[in-house]
């Protein structure tokens, strides 16, 4: 893979950046998994992915610093059908290995995703973060993303694949979507978010953004997730990314996690 350069270069006529810009932005749970690494079918899951996504002339993957997850990044970007398949990075708003200690872990196995998100800005465990701590970084990461698109270079289009893991999307679905899944669920029968939005997140599965810029400027971002076009709730992920902001530290601190206690 090449090093990241500049995007298309625009035609005279038109602004040199951010003008006739499509990004499509992906977010995915990482394939079925053997330990740490992906399973032979988690391999075949992520090929399977790259190799139907819509062609744009450039693709980039991230991914969470697990190995799993990396590698479903790259089996998709490798896939596709993009002329310019841009150099893997691995961002640590989708989940860092200390996130998940021994501790939550136990505590995982015992509460599981529910009781995660039933506890909101509260810590399960010392020196792991909360669900909306999660769901900050997750929207910082987002928020990046659909703002890239007005740095381009006019004409471009571009798709970005983006892998992570469950207990990481939900808490930033419940923030970017919660209302909008409280309006319009999934599944009508659902008596708390995660049923409405019809379960968790399957391995391999994820959401689509499209983002687009046209010739005057206006941008629109469309989600879209099993089936069903959602409107994100930009304010709301704005303020936890000013509450929890990116200097927020990576390792959760001893003596943070007692006074929040």
């Amino acid at each position: 893979m090449e090093e990241e350069p500049r995007l298309k270069h625009p035609t005279e006529k038109e602004a040199k950046f951010g003008r006739k810009v499509r990004f499509k932005i992906y977010f995915f749970r990482h394939g079925d998994k053997d330990g740490e690494m992906l399973s032979q079918n988690g391999v075949e899951q992520a090929q399977k992915i790259g190799s139907s996504l819509e062609p744009t002339p450039t693709v980039k993957g991230y991914s969470s610093q697990f190995p799993r997850a990396r590698y479903f990044s790259e089996n998709i970007v490798e896939m596709t059908r993009a002329k310019r398949k841009l150099n893997l990075r691995q961002g640590l708003d989708l989940g860092e290995e200390n996130w998940f200690n021994e501790g939550f872990v136990n505590w995982w196995r015992k509460h599981g995703l529910k009781g995660y998100l039933d506890l909101k800005d509260q810590r399960p465990v010392v020196n792991t973060p909360s669900a909306e701590e999660v769901a900050a970084r997750v929207a910082h990461h987002f928020l990046t993303q659909i703002k890239i698109p007005e740095k381009c270079y006019s004409g471009s289009e571009v798709t970005l694949v983006n892998t992570s893991h469950s207990g990481i999307l939900e808490p930033f679905f419940i923030e970017a979507l919660g209302k909008a899944i409280e309006k319009d669920p999934v599944n009508k029968e659902g008596k708390d978010f995660i049923e409405k939005m019809g379960g968790a997140f399957n391995t391999a599965e994820g959401f689509e953004v499209d983002v687009k810029i046209d010739e005057n400027g206006e941008k629109t971002v469309k989600l879209t997730f099993r089936g069903k076009n959602y409107e994100v709730d930009f304010e709301r992920l704005e303020e936890l990314v000013k509450k929890y902001p990116k200097e927020y530290p990576q390792v959760f601190p001893l003596e943070k996690q007692e006074k929040q206690e």
